[in-house]
Protein backbone atom coordinates (compact mmCIF):
# COMPACT_ATOMS: atom_id res chain seq x y z
CA UNK A 1 0.00 0.00 0.00
CA UNK A 2 1.37 3.77 -0.12
CA UNK A 3 0.71 6.81 2.08
CA UNK A 4 -2.35 7.81 -0.37
CA UNK A 5 -4.31 4.52 0.50
CA UNK A 6 -4.21 5.44 4.16
CA UNK A 7 -5.94 7.45 6.99
CA UNK A 8 -4.13 8.23 10.02
CA UNK A 9 -5.47 9.67 13.58
CA UNK A 10 -3.44 10.90 16.08
CA UNK A 11 -4.95 12.26 19.47
CA UNK A 12 -3.23 13.20 22.74
CA UNK A 13 -4.13 13.83 26.14
CA UNK A 14 -1.86 16.00 28.64
CA UNK A 15 -2.19 16.25 32.49
CA UNK A 16 -0.11 18.59 34.02
CA UNK A 17 0.39 17.99 37.74
CA UNK A 18 2.80 20.54 38.76
CA UNK A 19 5.93 22.24 36.51
CA UNK A 20 8.08 19.69 35.12
CA UNK A 21 5.65 16.98 35.42
CA UNK A 22 3.39 15.30 32.46
CA UNK A 23 1.29 12.85 32.13
CA UNK A 24 0.61 11.87 28.31
CA UNK A 25 -2.04 9.81 26.95
CA UNK A 26 -1.46 8.95 23.30
CA UNK A 27 -3.75 7.15 20.81
CA UNK A 28 -2.78 6.41 17.09
CA UNK A 29 -5.08 4.67 14.55
CA UNK A 30 -4.08 3.70 11.28
CA UNK A 31 -7.35 2.89 8.33
CA UNK A 32 -6.92 1.32 5.47
CA UNK A 33 -8.88 2.91 2.61
CA UNK A 34 -8.01 0.89 -0.43
CA UNK A 35 -9.29 -3.11 0.80
CA UNK A 36 -10.39 -4.47 -2.06
CA UNK A 37 -7.96 -3.36 -4.37
CA UNK A 38 -5.79 -6.50 -2.60
CA UNK A 39 -6.57 -10.37 -3.05
CA UNK A 40 -6.80 -10.93 -0.31
CA UNK A 41 -8.50 -8.06 1.53
CA UNK A 42 -6.83 -5.91 3.61
CA UNK A 43 -8.43 -5.27 7.61
CA UNK A 44 -9.60 -2.33 7.98
CA UNK A 45 -7.14 -1.28 10.66
CA UNK A 46 -3.18 -1.27 9.74
CA UNK A 47 -2.08 -0.31 13.12
CA UNK A 48 -2.94 1.07 16.41
CA UNK A 49 -1.64 1.69 19.80
CA UNK A 50 -2.68 3.35 23.02
CA UNK A 51 0.62 4.75 24.78
CA UNK A 52 1.05 6.22 28.66
CA UNK A 53 4.08 8.70 29.31
CA UNK A 54 5.31 10.43 31.73
CA UNK A 55 7.98 13.34 32.06
CA UNK A 56 9.76 14.04 34.41
CA UNK A 57 12.12 17.55 34.55
CA UNK A 58 15.38 17.52 36.54
CA UNK A 59 16.69 20.47 37.43
CA UNK A 60 20.31 20.46 38.48
CA UNK A 61 21.56 23.97 40.16
CA UNK A 62 23.29 24.46 43.87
Amino acid sequence: TSAADLVTLNARLRYNRREGQDFYLVFNDGLNTERAAFEPGLPLSAGRTLLLKYSHAVLFGW
